[in-house]
């Protein structure tokens, strides 16, 4: 693992600066990264989402805030994120494409005995069509091995719910674009949307116009937790009025 020095000159690097923290928080976020490396163990194991440290501290905030009764989560992409929302909020609903791992997650879920979480298989469906990743209306992934499948029963599971409905929603999962634009409106006002691996510009070549009622707030490179990287979360807020 990389000493803290270098830590700090890989922040700058991608950053350009050292962002908003100062250096004590920096070294507060380094040394739960140290734990969690040191750990050997993954996101699942440790109840953790498989996101940036900074990206979870804001969260352990927002949730802190939250009133737990009645408060609710979308995700799109299942594993230590279910497990980590299922101890803030009442309920979390995810969908998952990768019918081997949401096997596992179901499985986890059971031994512990949590019942506040409700989880869909989603799978791709086969086309002829030639599906554009970046067009959210598509629903097409840009995953080698998803080009060709229809991802559009996976995004759209989250139409079922009200508008306004959740407290935060996660896109870290498959044709996120498309994801980005099915969750808007289901979005709470104060609400937050939870964009992972955001240093992939595509994600907002279409998506931008439907982001306007959202402020962001979290927008650096950060260490990935369990992982020996850096990389990028972003954290939109949901304007109140």
């Amino acid at each position: 693992m990389m000493k803290f020095y270098s830590y700090l000159k890989q922040l700058r690097k991608f950053n350009g600066f050292l962002v908003t923290l100062n250096v004590m928080q920096h070294w507060k976020d380094y040394k739960e990264w140290k734990v969690q490396l040191n750990s050997k163990k993954m996101p699942i194991d440790l109840e953790l989402p498989w996101l940036t440290i900074s990206a979870k501290n804001y969260m352990d905030q927002f949730f802190d805030k939250l009133k737990t009764k009645d408060s609710r989560v979308f995700e799109y992409g299942t594993g230590g994120s279910s497990l980590y929302f299922s101890n803030k909020v009442s309920k979390v609903v995810g969908v998952e494409h990768d019918k081997e791992w949401f096997e596992k997650v179901v499985s986890t879920f059971k031994s512990k005995k949590q019942c506040n979480w409700e989880g869909h298989l989603c799978l791709p469906v086969k086309t002829e069509m030639e599906l554009d990743f970046e067009n959210p209306i598509d629903y097409g992934s840009s995953a080698q091995e998803f080009i060709g499948f229809d991802f559009s029963n996976y995004c759209k599971k989250i139409r079922e719910f009200d508008d306004e409905y959740f407290d935060a929603v996660l896109v870290d999962g498959r044709a996120r674009p498309s994801c980005i634009v099915e969750s808007v409106n289901k979005i709470k006002k104060g609400g937050i949307l939870i964009i992972d691996n955001s240093e992939r510009d595509y994600y907002y070549t279409n998506t931008g116009p439907f982001l306007k009622d959202f402020k962001l707030v979290v927008d650096s490179y950060s260490a990935l937790i369990c992982y020996p990287l850096l990389t990028k979360t972003n954290i939109f807020i949901k304007n109140a009025s």
